[in-house]
């Protein structure tokens, strides 16, 4: 809860205030002085007097929610094919030819740490059997 001794002088006071969910006078008084307080304070009768409204809002944060969360699964799979990629790139610079028959087992790997775990371990191969080796390890 806010402390004070004055009435709200700036904007920030005035907003923190609203969000207090300050009543009575004193929040007519800052709606009256900030028409933005006032447009969220009627939003906001409105928004709780309206079932039909409440439906909607919920409804549209629910899609804001499930969009956050394909964007983080997006780029997630993202970081894992960008792994793939340079482990199949540090594979053919080691092995050329070789390295194609590796390739599937590389397919199979879903974890961001072993990918990367396995790339750090690469660069000290030597042959196409021993990133074999380490690869069916990791599978």
């Amino acid at each position: 809860m806010l402390c004070r001794t004055t009435s709200p002088q700036t904007r920030l006071e005035k907003w923190l205030l609203y969000l207090n969910n300050a009543a009575g006078e004193e929040m007519e008084e800052i709606a009256m002085s900030e028409p933005m307080i006032r447009k969220a304070l009627t939003c906001e009768q409105i928004f709780t007097k309206n079932a039909q409204e409440r439906r909607r809002y919920e409804l549209r944060e629910k899609a804001i929610m499930e969009e956050q969360t394909l964007i983080h699964g997006a780029k997630a799979e993202g970081k894992i094919e960008g792994a793939r990629e340079m482990l199949h790139t540090i594979m053919e610079m080691k092995f050329g030819d070789q390295a194609v028959a590796l390739f599937p087992l590389v397919a199979h790997l879903n974890n961001l740490d072993a990918l990367e775990r396995l790339t750090r371990q690469f660069f000290s191969v030597n042959t196409a059997e021993e990133a074999n080796e380490l690869l069916q390890k990791s599978v």
